[in-house]
């Protein structure tokens, strides 16, 4: 299968849906080809972390972790997933569903204070919580543990005016320095490479 063929079948096969919405997927695929293993904050239904186990080198382990105490809709639960509420359960499942359960690791807890102290990753997608100074923790977090390659979600929205917390963090504190520059964007996707 391409990247094309994967993402539709992910799409197919979990309960729930990819946070990530197209052509952002096929760049995290891109991204997760690169070498080391991946971090992924913010699981929601599992979805990007599904990919990154299909785009990462066979050697490679992705890990994603979320709280999951907080959702970000009212009671009913996601509107853009049937409103279905996610649970760690449906998670596990959508991992087995796609057969990836042996290359991802779920931690189901909250990204700060770090869980996950001398763990070393190459890439790293942050699409946890959106309010800046959580981004800015998980940035300095993803740094800490070695990651030449950084994707933040939710830069842009979909011609809706961007959230402004990943935008405001990425403009304030990423571009003006001399270590990253952007390598990559695909809608609401921003990658960095580090340099220098």
């Amino acid at each position: 299968m391409n990247d094309e063929q994967r993402i539709a079948w992910v799409r197919g096969a979990i309960k729930g849906r990819i946070a990530l919405r197209d052509p952002e997927p096929a760049l995290l695929m891109e991204l997760c080809r690169k070498p080391g293993d991946h971090l992924d904050i913010g699981t929601l239904w599992g979805g990007s972390a599904i990919l990154a186990a299909w785009a990462k080198p066979a050697a490679s382990h992705v890990v994603t972790f979320d709280n999951m105490t907080v959702q970000a809709w009212s009671p009913g639960g996601d509107p853009f997933a049937s409103l279905a509420q996610v649970t760690p359960e449906i998670v596990l499942r959508n991992f087995h569903a796609c057969a990836v359960a042996d290359r991802i690791s779920f931690v189901l807890a909250r990204s700060f204070p770090w869980p996950l102290p001398g763990r070393r990753f190459g890439t790293a997608l942050l699409d946890g919580d959106h309010e800046y100074p959580s981004v800015e923790r998980d940035w300095a977090s993803a740094v800490a543990c070695g990651c030449d390659f950084i994707a933040v979600h939710d830069y842009g929205q979909y011609g809706e005016p961007p959230r402004p917390g990943p935008r405001e963090f990425i403009e304030e504190q990423v571009r003006p320095g001399r270590t990253w520059r952007e390598w990559g964007r695909a809608g609401s996707l921003i990658v960095f490479q580090k340099f220098g």
